[in-house]
């Protein structure tokens, strides 16, 4: 390839350099001029054109795959996020499950706990009121045991025999059991 070059150079710099001096024309000077660039500097020049587009193909080549090699490192960077956020938030799920269940456990135990205390205030109240209620029978007995006796006091110190109401002989504890045993068939009503 390079002696044909070389070879055609010489063979159309002798063939100028004769027909000059034989004094040719201007223009077939030119002519030959150009053929002659035409035969050495032509292949120069593409085969830089063709260095140069090579060039050029590589770095855009090399532009695209750093262009790619960076979105794919992107890419993993938002993966990796996202399953670090899924990791997250399941977590954190479960954590509030556990939460909201130990919440309904302890609940549950503190609405056994009330009620039992509830129901144990409920029964010294009801006891109570029984008492009241048998305190309250007693003292309208004695009350009564008090008029009855002011009245005989009265009537010996007078001196004279008043008839005075008679009163029930019923005992004190009578009163008591059957005023409880009221008391009680009303609170079971009440409750049913």
């Amino acid at each position: 390839n390079l002696e044909f070059f070389c070879s055609k150079v010489n063979q159309i710099t002798n063939i100028s350099l004769n027909r000059r001096s034989v004094n040719r024309d201007v223009v077939k000077n030119y002519f030959e001029l150009e053929t002659l660039a035409y035969v050495v500097r032509d292949p120069i020049e593409k085969r830089y054109q063709i260095n140069y587009y090579k060039q050029k193909t590589a770095d855009w080549q090399c532009y695209f795959e750093n262009q790619e090699r960076q979105i794919e490192e992107k890419l993993l960077k938002v993966k990796k996020k996202h399953n670090a956020e899924v990791y997250c938030h399941s977590s954190m799920m479960q954590c509030i499950y556990g939460i909201i269940e130990d919440y309904k456990r302890r609940i549950e135990g503190l609405s056994q706990e009330y009620d039992r205390r509830f129901n144990e205030v409920e029964e010294k109240n009801h006891k109570l009121k029984t008492n009241m209620d048998k305190i309250k029978i007693q003292t309208d007995f004695l009350m009564a045991e008090k008029d009855y006796m002011q009245m005989r006091i009265e009537e010996m110190q007078k001196g004279k025999e008043v008839k005075l109401p008679k009163r029930k002989k019923r005992s004190l504890i009578s009163m008591l059991s059957s005023a409880s045993v009221r008391e009680l068939k009303k609170k079971r009503s009440k409750l049913n």
